[in-house]
C-alpha cells in the first residue's frame, strides 16, 4: 500500500470462485470500480469465519434465529440490513481506499468502545462537516444504551475481581514462604553462624518473593490471555470486538511483584529474627 501498489485480497468464496482450487497469490485480477477498470495483484486470501460468527450481525444478535427483530433494530439506526449483509457472504474482494476513483463515499463503519459510541459518533459527525460533507452519523445503540448499566457493573466488577486476585495471591504467597522458612530454620541457622547478618537473610527473602510473582506472573499472563481467547472464540460478536491490553501488562508485573515483596516482609523478618543457637540446638 505504501508503495501504490493496485492490489486485493480475497475473501474464501470470492477465491473459490474466480480460481476455482488453484493458488490465487500472485495472479491478476480485473475490476471494475465506477467506471474505471482495474488489473490487481492477489496478496491474500482471507480465513473462512465460522458459521456462529457469520450469523453474528453488528448488533450482536444471531442473524438466522432472530432475523425480524435485527431487522426492526437496524431500521431504527438508520443502517438497512441489505447494506450490510455482504459482509456474510465471503465474497468481498478488499482493496487500498487510495484505489478507489473519486471521493464519494456513500458510507464508512467505525469501531469504538461500546460505551464511547455516541460521543465518537458526534466527533466523527463535526469532523465531516468541518471539511464540507454533510453527513449523518449513526451509533450502534444497542451495547451502550442498552447494555450500559451492564458494562458498567462488569467493568467495576473486573477491577473487584483484579483486587481480589491480588490479595489472594498476597496470602498465598506469605503462607508459601512462612513454611519456606519453617522447613529451612537449620540452613538459615548455619547461614548466621557463618557471619550472615539479619539483613541479608531479609533480602534472601524478600527477593525468593518477588521472583516467584516474577515466574507466576510469566506463566500466568499467556494463560490469561490463551483463556481470553478461547472464551471470544465460544462466543462471538460482530461489534464488540476482543483486544488483549498489552500496555497494562507491565502494570501487572510491577504489581505482581510489589505485593510480592510486601507479602514476603513477615516472613523475610521472622526468618531473621531466628537465634542460630536455639535452631541448632532443637535439631
Amino acid at each position: 500500500m505504501e508503495e501504490k501498489r493496485k492490489i486485493c485480497v480475497l475473501e474464501p468464496k470470492a477465491a473459490r470462485s474466480l480460481f476455482g482450487g488453484e493458488d490465487p497469490l500472485g495472479k491478476a485480477l480485473t475490476a471494475e470500480i465506477r467506471g474505471t477498470r482495474f488489473d490487481l495483484e492477489v496478496v491474500g486470501v482471507m480465513e473462512k469465519r465460522s458459521e456462529k460468527r457469520l450469523s453474528t450481525n453488528e448488533l450482536g444478535f444471531r442473524y438466522k434465529t432472530k432475523k425480524k427483530l435485527v431487522s426492526r433494530m437496524m431500521n431504527l439506526m438508520g443502517l438497512m440490513a441489505s447494506q450490510t449483509e455482504w459482509k456474510r457472504t465471503e465474497t468481498g474482494v478488499h482493496i487500498p481506499i487510495g484505489l478507489m476513483p473519486g471521493q464519494g463515499y456513500r458510507w464508512m463503519i467505525v469501531k469504538t468502545e461500546p460505551t464511547q459510541a455516541s460521543e465518537v459518533a458526534k466527533e466523527l459527525h463535526a469532523f465531516l462537516l468541518e471539511r464540507g460533507k454533510n453527513s449523518k452519523a449513526y451509533a450502534n445503540l444497542f451495547l451502550p444504551v442498552i447494555l450500559e448499566k451492564r458494562l458498567k457493573t462488569e467493568y467495576q466488577l473486573k477491577r473487584a475481581v483484579f483486587v481480589i486476585c491480588l490479595v489472594m495471591g498476597g496470602v498465598m504467597i506469605m503462607n508459601i514462604m512462612l513454611l519456606s522458612v519453617v522447613e529451612r530454620y537449620r540452613e538459615i541457622a548455619i547461614r548466621r553462624v557463618e557471619g550472615a547478618t539479619k539483613g541479608d537473610i531479609l533480602i534472601q527473602f524478600i527477593t525468593e518473593g518477588a521472583v516467584l510473582c516474577i515466574i507466576a506472573t510469566i506463566l500466568g499472563i499467556p494463560l490469561g490471555v490463551l483463556l481470553a481467547y478461547f472464551a471470544a472464540k465460544a462466543e462471538p460478536y460482530a461489534l464488540a470486538g476482543v483486544a488483549v491490553p498489552f500496555k497494562e501488562i507491565p502494570l501487572c508485573v510491577a504489581w505482581s511483584v510489589g505485593i510480592g515483596i510486601i507479602s514476603a516482609i513477615l516472613p523475610a523478618r521472622k526468618a531473621a529474627g531466628l537465634d542460630p543457637v536455639e535452631v541448632l540446638r532443637n535439631e
